[in-house]
């Protein structure tokens, strides 16, 4: 088959990866400008961009897709046009007049928008789908062609998530385009709750990242998992701000440090722990105390320096148990 590929971060060079091995003709590839980027702010191509280019593949970058552009598409009469994160809108004029599919990470009609994989996590859930759909002039409202399930780690960020899902959601891709005459009228329209999956804005920041000790462990846990590795659940000891990039629950644990515990609570009689006190330190995590539980943070970074496991953190940096996070 003819197909034009659009996408542009690292989360779409997987399946353009998985196109380039197979038999279908990459008409080009189309993907968002080249933008300053890390701490030198160097102009640098997208990863797809970057991708493209090595395998000598024809690349369009846009900064709009103008009627000027739609019609250089519409010339080259692909039989496809593969999309995956471009993060440009097709204008209406190009979805009805060419066949779009699109790769979405979750479990449509749930978490339309621009972070599908941060939301469930959020908000708790267990599972959650990739669907290959049918692109229309809604934001993801589009009927499905596949759509598979699959279960959340109990203590999985949406960073691994991310990673998970660029290679899976490749695989489920080829599938559809290596078999289209099967797949093209296979599409059944989304049904159900519809919720939106926003992009996190610079004015949220303040107020979503930080963390509640005094929320239940549960919940402080989906927000490290779901704001893991950006933008990041923060907190403060001694007044720097830590940020806090993986954990875990006593109920993801064995029973030895349940046993610790136990003892602790003996020990401190009618203490009662306060909240954000560092209860137990050992090689796995720094656990604190919470609403409801512990929770054990077990990879942190202080502003400017690397991300460290939890054991590593300690050894540099003076925490002990006792100490409270705020």
């Amino acid at each position: 088959m003819k197909v034009i590929f659009m996408g542009s971060p690292d989360f779409a060079t997987p399946t353009l990866e998985a196109l380039v091995k197979s038999n279908h003709e990459i008409l080009a590839v189309y993907s968002q400008p080249p933008r300053p980027a890390g701490r030198g702010q160097k102009i640098k191509p997208t990863p797809v961009h970057q991708l493209a280019q090595g395998h000598h593949l024809s690349v369009c970058v846009p900064e709009k897709l103008t009627p000027e552009e739609v019609d250089k598409i519409l010339a080259q009469k692909p039989d496809l046009i593969v999309v995956v994160a471009y993060g440009l809108i097709l204008p209406e004029r190009l979805v009805n007049s060419a066949t779009c599919i699109n790769l979405h990470p979750s479990a449509l009609p749930l978490w339309r928008g621009a972070a599908p994989m941060n939301y469930p996590i959020l908000h708790g859930a267990t599972k959650t789908d990739i669907c290959i759909m049918q692109m229309e002039k809604g934001l993801d409202t589009g009927p499905v062609y596949l759509r598979k399930s699959y279960t959340i780690g109990a203590d999985e960020t949406a960073g691994e998530l991310h990673d998970r899902f660029k290679k899976t959601g490749a695989e489920l891709m080829l599938e559809v385009v290596n078999n289209w005459s099967h797949y093209h009228d296979q599409a059944i329209p989304q049904q159900g709750e519809t919720t939106y999956a926003h992009k996190f804005t610079t004015a949220e920041l303040p107020t979503l990242r930080p963390i509640d000790f005094g929320q239940p462990a549960q919940e402080i846990h989906n927000k490290i998992r779901g704001l893991s590795p950006w933008p990041g659940a923060t907190t403060t000891h001694n007044n720097n701000e830590i940020k806090v990039l993986k954990s875990t629950l006593t109920t993801n644990k064995d029973d030895s440090l349940l046993c610790i515990m136990d003892e602790l609570k003996t020990q401190n009689g009618e203490n009662q722990p306060q909240i954000g006190q560092v209860m137990h330190i050992d090689s796995t995590a720094v656990w604190v105390q919470t609403k409801t539980d512990i929770i054990g943070l077990q990879v942190l970074q202080r502003s400017g320096k690397r991300a460290l496991p939890a054991s590593e953190f300690v050894a540099g940096y003076s925490l002990k148990v006792g100490d409270i996070f705020k």
